[in-house]
């Protein structure tokens, strides 16, 4: 698989790389073809960097083996461990998103909207009228690197049509960010700094 990124022009070939995390936050280690419960070399797979006329950016990229289950792609810029932007790989099968650093297993939540308005019920795999405790499911703090951020996960059911994952703050409701099940739409840049080309 070949990925790529839009990013700041100038950092080489050793400023940035992928790595690819699971919903329970492990890493794919890139050599070895399995998961690991921490980020070692073997885990960062770095992209060259190949320029164009933008004087601003270049794209960057790498040819990699991940893993046939579905995957988070996070390209992180190597000087200081932040993530500059993520991709989702394969038929999504958890729920994740990169969130202010240290706020615990407890402090954020995920429910899923139908097209219709419906709420999905993560008990019973199914679409229901009404919100309750059931049509939510908190997200688990996997901390790495980056002093800002850290991936939150949950391994849920994902319903198989298209819907609207709303995130949001437990404490106060607050929606922080939105995803969607349709194919083929890229995620929002983390940092406002990179785009992943589709």
């Amino acid at each position: 698989m070949f990925l790529v990124i839009r990013y700041s022009r100038g950092m080489g070939d050793s400023g940035l790389y992928a790595r690819a995390r699971d919903g329970q936050g492990r890493y794919w280690n890139w050599g070895s073809l399995g998961w690991s419960v921490s980020e070692t070399e073997a885990c960062q797979s770095f992209l060259s960097e190949r320029l164009d006329v933008d004087v601003l950016e270049s794209n960057y990229g790498v040819v990699v083996s991940p893993p046939l289950s579905s995957v988070v792609i996070e390209f992180v810029r190597s000087s200081d461990g932040e993530v500059v932007g993520e991709e989702v790989v394969g038929k999504r099968t958890f729920y994740s998103l990169r969130y202010t650093k240290g706020l615990g297993s407890a402090a954020l939540s995920v429910r899923v909207l139908g097209a219709t308005g419906l709420f999905w019920n993560f008990t019973t795999n199914s679409w229901v009228v009404n919100q309750n405790a059931n049509t939510y499911t908190l997200l688990s703090e996997y901390p790495d690197l980056s002093s800002v951020e850290s991936l939150y996960a949950s391994i849920a059911a994902v319903p198989v049509d298209s819907s609207e994952f709303q995130f949001f703050r437990v404490a106060d409701g607050f929606v922080i960010g939105t995803d969607t099940l349709m194919d083929f739409v890229p995620p929002a840049p983390i940092l406002g700094e990179a785009e992943p080309l589709p």
